[in-house]
C-alpha cells in the first residue's frame, strides 16, 4: 500500500471521526448525566482561599458534606463585597433566602466548575425601604411590587473540595438556614462507547453527501 493510499484512509477516518452522526453521539452523550444530592451551610469564611490564603475575591462556604471556594475575580469582589453586605444592608427580617445551587462539572476528571448561584428575594415594603438597600437590591434582582424585590440572584465561580478547613480560620456559624442543591453533570461514556460503532459507520455511509455540503460551504 503506497503512501496516498494510507494518507487517504487516515484522511477519510479522521473525517469521519469528526462526521456529523459522530459529532451528534458526542454532544448528547457529552455531561449528559445528571444527579442531584444535597448539603447545608455551616460556616462562611470572608476573603480567604481554601488553603487558609488571604483574598479579598475568595470565599469559601464550609458545608456537611464539601468545602465550596467562591471566587469573584472576574468582578474584582465586588459582587463578594455585596454578598457579605446583605447582613449589615438588608433588614434579615424580610430577606428571604432559597437554596445556593452549587453545579459541579466532571468531563475533566475534577471537581471544578464555572458557576454558583446565591438565590434569594426581599419582601421589605416599598415605602420602607432605604436608599442604601435599593441601591444593593436594584444590582441583582428585579422589581415586583408590591413585594418589591425577588429573583435576586448573585453569580460566582466555584471550586468544590472534600470537607476540610482553612488553616488558622475562625469560625462564625451562619444565622439561619441556607440549604444547598448540587447538581452533578457527568459524561455518558457507556452509551457514547455503545453508540460510536453505529455513528462511524453511518458517517462512512453518508460520507459523499457530507462531503459535498463542505463543499458548498466552503465556497
Amino acid at each position: 500500500m503506497n503512501m496516498v493510499k494510507i494518507a487517504g484512509i487516515f484522511g477519510l477516518t479522521a473525517l469521519m471521526l469528526q462526521g456529523c452522526v459522530t459529532s451528534h453521539v458526542n454532544s448528547k452523550t457529552n455531561i449528559s448525566i445528571k444527579t442531584t444530592e444535597h448539603d447545608h451551610v455551616r460556616y462562611m469564611l470572608n476573603y480567604v482561599s481554601a488553603d487558609g490564603t488571604p483574598r479579598r475575591d475568595l470565599m469559601v462556604i464550609l458545608g456537611d458534606k464539601y468545602t465550596y471556594e467562591l471566587n469573584d475575580t472576574y468582578d474584582d469582589g465586588k459582587n463578594l463585597d455585596n454578598l457579605n453586605n446583605i447582613g449589615k444592608v438588608l433588614d434579615l427580617k424580610h430577606f428571604k433566602p432559597k437554596p445556593i445551587e452549587f453545579t459541579v462539572r466532571h468531563d475533566r476528571h475534577d471537581t471544578t466548575d464555572n458557576h454558583v448561584f446565591f438565590h434569594f428575594s426581599y419582601d421589605k415594603p416599598e415605602n420602607l425601604i432605604t436608599a442604601q438597600e435599593k441601591e444593593l437590591l436594584d444590582r441583582y434582582c428585579y422589581t415586583d411590587f408590591p413585594k418589591p424585590y425577588g429573583g435576586c440572584k448573585m453569580t460566582f465561580s466555584v471550586a468544590v473540595y472534600d470537607k476540610t478547613t482553612p488553616p488558622n480560620a475562625t469560625l462564625q456559624p451562619v444565622k439561619g438556614t441556607y440549604p444547598i442543591y448540587i447538581t452533578h453533570l457527568r459524561d455518558d461514556k457507556a452509551k457514547r462507547a455503545l453508540l460510536m460503532p453505529f455513528a462511524f459507520v453511518a458517517d462512512v455511509v453518508t460520507a459523499p453527501l457530507q462531503l459535498i455540503y463542505l463543499g458548498m460551504l466552503s465556497r
